[in-house]
């Protein structure tokens, strides 16, 4: 689950989450209006972590969008 607060008194923008794998492709995405809710992302089929045999780990990216779709601001987590 991915929990965003957002603060701002622009209507129309939006949160933007996506789950990239090792290669920085898509694999979950979805979007919101502001709200206090979880964003919830699924992964289908994931690649578990197995500590040092293979120590996988996604890449979370969070964009904040305007009413036209631009991203307005991005953050990358691993």
């Amino acid at each position: 689950v991915v929990r965003s607060k957002v603060e701002n008194t622009i209507s129309g923008m939006k949160v933007c989450c996506e789950v990239l794998d090792d290669k920085l492709q898509c694999v979950a995405k979805n979007e919101m209006v502001w709200s206090k809710a979880p964003l919830v992302l699924g992964v289908h089929d994931p690649h578990l972590w197995h500590g040092r045999k293979s120590p996988y780990m996604y890449t979370l990216r969070a964009m904040l969008m305007d009413e036209n779709n631009q991203c307005l601001d991005e953050r990358f987590r691993p």
